[in-house]
Parts: structure tokens; sequence; C-alpha cells
């Protein structure tokens, strides 16, 4: 079953005005220098491989961009659940995504599969990934629980690959047979066996089984139940939630530390090294080895992790208050727990939960709890307002509050006392949600600062060295406002020179014959033109249907008739003529200037020109001019066309009288009038291509002019303001002995930028 899902859906946006927006903003302005950098690096390269001494060692630039890039792109942050098995992970994660039911729970283990849990992209459903046939096999022979059943030798062979699957299969059927195996054991491996035979087909693949069926592939209810779940490596949840939806994130679920094979705990480190938070969820009784372990384990795959771990110990309702009789012996427990995480993070950051409370709480919200829930309900909140104040009674939670580190014993105590609260989880949820939104935002904005100083780095060291080549030169073309001149009029010559040549091509001599491309175009236009024609007039179509005409005109005579036929045909072609110059020739020429015009890049230059003098416009008129000339080509067209079509109505088409009737007159009428209208249409060509030509010569002049004109402005507010065009344009125009130090200057005045603008980044960083 799948539920449809509303087309908007995407995680709330951080306020535009807020600290870590403004970062965000220019970190991404910084990112696109360190690429226009890296760009102008490469095409220099190209153009010039003894610009730089250090060209033949650049190089790893890409891969921080690249990464940046993707941090700046992603919106999502991983939240990875991690304990030993039966800590309440599961139920703690139903209660935080406030859907009870969603992950199985119960008081045995049930997770055993790695169980992402993000938002859906179209609908919700369920997603398993499967091990291959082998992979399956050997995960057995690695996971603890039964490596006590097979003999030393079968287990180093499973690890060094050097026995078959089917022999692995093998010793498995042996140890589900003998007679010491405990019950459970045995039901789990037969469950197994009986599995891998009735899903070899779903081995190895991807499939999307019903949401509802979750529970057969996430949690077993039975050993045999179990030997399912071995085939499986990992399952993905895709459902609707606030936390994805509104806060971007996305729950891994992982098994129980101390239960996962070799193979599930590979790809659990895998979605470690790309986890944003981890939540540890230790056993009332304090944390355990397979706990440091997995703290371990993420500080490996994501380095310094002090702010990337929650701790919540869950199902606190179930600490023994027996143990914890005396205030000494109460703080004597806290301490203990407070020294297992001070020395490496933040004590702040230990919850109190009871994940069942909160859940139960969310069912009896939806009208879905039963007697036995209610029951459990007022057991769990009792005991926990029994715990909780208990330690009030005793001064804990005052004395930790006041005498413990300032630093974070308040929110510690805080914790404590959220217990009376539907088990503490909405504290735990809100604080989460808040260290995401904020600290954790930054810490990856900081991340992503640090991959582009990598590469800001590289480019320095590529480009510093150079910088006493060109400073002098660089400082005076600054200075000069001649050189913006001259650029600009760099930049007419070679536009006017770009189109005088394209024009030019199409009025030059073609090889040996002395006729002009553009003769040439008229006459295979109108070669086409004569071909349909005779496609109109050779049999009848809905345009012109010598029948239909007869039967509209009834008793006509066949000159009459006749007659009908000429003028429709002469306007029907007359308006094909008009459309086919209009589309093609116009359309032809439009084209041949624009790819003329192309290697110049004029609308990238203007732009970048207008922002130097404040005209940010530049490049949005020069477009408009180059779109008004298409259109002016084809309303000259078009003018022409329709004039040379008046003719064609002044011509007097008179039918030959005759006494036949219409249908014996028929087949030598169309030919006639195939071949006159092919003859007068033929002629229309001819005489459009005698002046066409030049009207296009003087709609181009008027553009170039009003190019020109633009150009012109743009020096005159240049010199109002002293303003330089950009050096990097400069290398683009420049004349081949100054190239190369336009080319160095172009990469020295890139960098500044990049320098300038990871100067604005750590700006905002200090506001």
């Amino acid at each position: 079953m799948t539920t449809a899902l509303p087309p908007s859906f995407a995680p709330a946006a951080p306020t535009a005005g807020s600290r870590n927006a403004r970062v965000r903003a220019a970190l991404e302005r910084a990112l696109q220098a360190l690429s226009l950098a890296h760009d102008r690096i490469q095409q220099a390269r190209e153009r010039d491989p003894t610009l730089c001494a250090g060209f033949s060692t650049y190089g790893g630039v890409k891969t921080s961009l690249d990464a940046a890039a993707a941090l700046l792109e992603r919106r999502t942050y991983r939240v990875a659940l991690a304990g030993m098995m039966s800590a309440g992970k599961s139920t703690l994660a139903n209660a935080l995504l406030r859907r009870p039911g969603l992950l199985p729970t119960g008081i045995e283990e049930t997770t055993l599969t790695i169980t992402v849990v993000q938002r859906p992209v179209d609908f919700e459903k369920l997603v398993v990934h499967y091990l291959t046939y082998e992979e399956a096999l050997r995960g057995v022979f690695e996971r603890g629980h039964y490596q006590r059943w097979f003999g030393p030798g079968v287990l180093a062979k499973s690890r060094e690959g050097t026995t078959t699957p089917d022999a692995l299969r093998a010793e498995i059927g042996q140890a589900a047979g003998r007679p010491d195996v405990p019950d459970d054991v045995r039901e789990q491996l037969i469950g197994f066996l009986d599995a891998l035979e009735m899903r070899r087909g779903q081995l190895g693949t991807v499939i999307q089984p019903s949401l509802e069926d979750r529970r057969l592939y996430l949690a077993p209810r039975t050993h045999r139940d179990v030997g399912h779940l071995l085939l499986i490596a990992k399952a993905e949840l895709h459902v609707e939630n606030d936390l994805f939806s509104r806060e971007g994130l996305e729950f891994v679920d992982l098994p129980g530390a101390d239960s996962t094979n070799e193979r599930q705990k590979e790809i659990a480190y895998e979605y470690l090294a790309d986890t944003d938070l981890l939540l540890v969820v230790p056993s009332a009784a304090g944390f355990r080895f397979v706990d440091v372990d997995m703290l371990g384990r993420f500080r490996a795959a994501r380095g310094d992790i002090r702010h990337r771990v929650f701790f919540a110990l869950n199902r606190f309702d179930e600490a023994k208050v027996a143990d914890l009789a005396s205030p000494e012996a109460s703080l004597a427990y806290f301490k203990k727990l407070v020294d297992m995480i001070a020395r490496d993070y933040d004590p702040g950051r230990l919850y109190f939960t009871v994940g069942l409370w909160a859940a139960l709480e969310e069912r009896r919200k939806a009208n879905q709890v039963t007697p036995d829930d209610e029951r459990e309900l007022a057991r769990i909140s009792q005991a926990t307002g029994d715990l909780v104040a208990h330690f009030e009674r005793q001064g804990v939670i005052d004395q930790i509050a006041s005498e413990w580190d300032e630093r974070w014993a308040h929110r510690l105590a805080d914790s404590m006392r959220a217990l009376v609260r539907a088990g503490g989880v909405d504290r735990l949820r809100a604080d989460l949600i808040g260290y995401i939104r904020n600290e954790l935002e930054m810490a990856r904005l900081l991340e992503i600062r640090a991959h582009l100083e990598d590469a800001a780095r590289a480019v320095e060291a590529l480009v510093g060295p150079e910088r006493g080549r060109v400073r002098g030169f660089l400082d005076s073309a600054r200075e000069q406002l001649k050189a913006t001149g001259g650029y600009l009029d760099q930049v007419c010559y070679a536009t006017r020179d770009a189109l005088d040549r394209a024009h030019q091509e199409m009025a030059r001599k073609e090889g040996e014959v002395d006729e002009m491309p553009f003769q040439v175009q008229m006459r295979r236009l109108s070669d086409a033109f004569g071909l349909a024609i005779d496609g109109l007039l050779a049999r009848n179509n809905p345009k012109i249907d010598l029948r239909q005409i007869a039967r509209e005109l009834g008793d006509a005579s066949a000159q009459d008739l006749m007659q009908r036929v000429i003028d429709t045909t002469r306007a029907v072609l007359s308006q094909k003529f008009v459309d086919i110059l209009t589309t093609k020739l116009a359309q032809d020429f439009a084209r041949r200037y624009q790819d003329a015009l192309d290697p110049l890049d004029n609308e990238r230059a203007l732009e970048e020109f207008g922002r130097v003098i404040e005209k940010p416009e530049l490049g949005a008129r020069y477009l408009g001019k180059l779109n008004e000339l298409e259109r002016t080509l084809a309303l000259v067209t078009r003018v022409r066309a329709l004039e040379e079509v008046w003719a064609v109505g002044q011509l007097d088409f008179k039918p030959s009288p005759g006494a036949r009737a219409f249908d014996e007159l028929e087949p030598e009428f169309r030919r006639a009038l195939i071949g006159e209208m092919q003859a007068v249409y033929a002629e229309r060509f001819r005489s459009i291509a005698q002046v066409l030509l030049k009207y296009y010569r003087v709609v181009l002049d008027d553009f170039i002019r009003e190019f020109e004109e633009l150009a012109a402005e743009a020096l005159r507010e240049a010199r109002l303001i002293g303003a330089q065009v950009p050096v990097e344009l400069l290398a683009a125009r420049a004349a081949p002995e100054d190239r190369q130090r336009y080319g160095l200057a172009e990469l020295v005045s890139v960098t500044d930028g990049v320098h300038r603008a990871l100067e604005a980044v750590d700006g905002e960083l200090a506001r």
C-alpha cells in the first residue's frame, strides 16, 4: 500500500536574515569565485602551457570544489541511532518521529536490519536490499551468536574465502542438526536455510514490498523469522514526517552493535561516515563496550565528533531505586555516567528518556490505545514520576545543578526533571532540532569553508609566485582609462568584422561558378517550392481540392470553375511563398549572424563590464538588440515577399474557353496550372533575390551602429566614474605580444577575487 504525498515537499530553509543564511550565501559566492578561477586556470593552461611554472603540479582543486558544492546543495541531516540490542532505540525513534509502531519494537532484540527512515520523493514505501547468496551465507559465520557451533577450521576458511558457498550451506545444515545446539539457535539456522531457498531469486536484488508488511523485513516474530532477516543488508522506509519535510532530518536505526555481522557492520560504518549526528542509546545500567566501540568507529569516520554526539539513556524508568537509596549512591551513579562522557563529549547532551511512555502517549492522541496500553502507560508514568520524585527528595538534582560544572550541569538537571513530561522525549526532540538548525548547520558551513580554503591554497600556490611579473603592468592597466577605451574599440571592431565576414560569405563566388551562395540557396528554395506546387496540384488535398470546388459551384460552367481554382491556388501559394521566405531564409541569415558572434561572447563581456560601471543591464540590452536584429530580418523579408505576392495578384490568369465538361478538362488543366504556377513563382524567387541581400546589409549595418552606440555609452559612463575594464576581459581581447602579460594578470585578478570572497565569508562568521 502506498500513500501519495502533496507536491510541495522540501525542508524548511533557514531564515534569510539569519547568520547561517548569510554565511551560506557568502560561501556560495566564494565557491563561484573559486570555480571561475579554476576554469580560467584550465583555459590559460590550454592557451599557453608556459604561463605558470606550477601548471604541471596543479591539481586537486576540483575534488575540494566538488565536495564543497555537494555540501552546499545538501540540505538534509542524518541522525543515526546506535547502541546495544534491547536498549530501546526503535521505540525512541518512533517517539521522536511521533509515529508509534513505524519501527517494530519488543522486549527482546527486534532490529536486526539496518533501517533508514527518510523523506519520500513520491509516495510512502518500503525498499529492501538483499545480500547476495554468498554474502548471506558468510554472514552467518561472521555473527558471534553462531560461531561457537562451528569448528575453528570452518570459520577460518569462511573468513579467508577458501570454501565454496554450498560447502558453507552444508556446514550450517550440520550445525542445525547437532543435539547440543540450543533450540533457539537451531530454529534460527533452520529458518535461515528455508529462507535461503525461498528467497533465492531475490538475493542480490532490491524489492519494494508493502509498507504494511515491514515487520517481516525489519524484526522477527519467531526464531525462524530471524533466518529471513539474516538475508537482508538494509531496508529503507520512505515515510512522511515533519522532521523530514520541515527539518530535513534522516534517521538511521542501526541494529544492536553486539548482534551485527561483519557485512552489516561495514554498511553501518559507511552510514557513520556520512552521519551528521550520532544518538547513542545506552542501557539504563550505563555504557558498555559496544557503545564505546561505536563512538570510536564514528570518530574514525568523521574526525572530531565532540559536537556530533547526543546520548539518550532510554528506558530510564527501569533504573533500580534500591541501588540508589542514598543521595551518595545516586550522585555516584550520575557521576559515573558523566565521567564516561565528560572526557571527550558534552555531558549536557546526556538526556534521560522513556521512549515507550512518549510512544504510548502518541497512540492515545490517535485513539489507538488498548486496555493493555493504558495499564502499561499508567505503570510507566507512575514509575518514572516516582523515580524523579525520589531524586528530588534526595536533593540530588538540585545538587547537580548548583555544584557541578556550570557549563552543562543545569541542562543535565533539566533533562532529569523533563522525564515527568511524557518521558522527556519532547525535550530531546526540541534540542535535536535546535542543535541541528544552529550548531550542526554551522559545523557543515565550516566544513564547506575548509574545502574552499584547501582549493584557495592550491590556486594561490600556482598564481602567487607569478605576482611579481605582472604587478606593475596590472597596476598601470587599471589606472589608465585608455585601456578601457581600447578594449571597447576591440569589441566593436571584432563584432563588425565577424558580421561583415558572415555577410560577405553569402556574397562570395562559389568555385568556378560566378554565383553567390545566396543565389544558390534561393534557387534551392525555388526548386523546393516548385516541387511543393506539384504536390499541391497533382492530386486533391484539403487546401486545393478541385472536385470539392466543383461540388461547391454546382452547375457553374467549366470556365468559371477553372477560374475559381486558379484564384484559390494563387492565394494558397502566395501565403506559402511568404511563409517559406520568412521562416527559412530570414531565420537562416539570423542564425549565420548569431554563429559569427557566439565566439566573441559579447553578452558576458558586456555583463562583466556593466558590473564595473554599475550598469548591469548592458548584457541584457545587447541580447535585446540581437533579438531585434532577428525580428527585423524576418519583417524585411516578409514585406518584400508581400510585394512580390502583390505583383502575382495583378497577373491576369484566364482559362481557355471550351465547351467540354470540367471532368474531361481536369487532367490537362492540372498540368497546365502546375507549369504556370511553377514558372510564376520561380520568377518571384529570382526577383526577390536581386534586392534582398542588399536589404539585409542595411539591417546589419543598423545593428552594428546601434551596438557601437551601446559601447560608446558604456565608455562615457566609465570615464564619468573612472572605471576600468576587468583584466580578465582584457586578456580575452589582447594582442599576441601582450597575451601572456594579460593572461598572468587575469589569473592574479581572479585569485584576488577568491581571497576577497573568502574574506567576506570570514566577515560573516565574525559577526
